[in-house]
């Protein structure tokens, strides 16, 4: 796996922001549901 190192610009209130947009909630629930599946977590 690779190792990857984010710079985020700007002040405290800016950096959450980029950090919330990051991943949509859609994406983000079939990156969880397909990790819980493969480690047989979950329905």
């Amino acid at each position: 796996m690779t190792k990857h190192d984010y710079i985020m610009t700007g002040n405290k209130r800016e950096q959450v922001k980029q950090a919330g947009n990051a991943v949509t909630p859609p994406a983000a629930r079939d990156l969880i549901s397909i990790g819980a599946q493969a480690l047989g977590v979950g329905s």
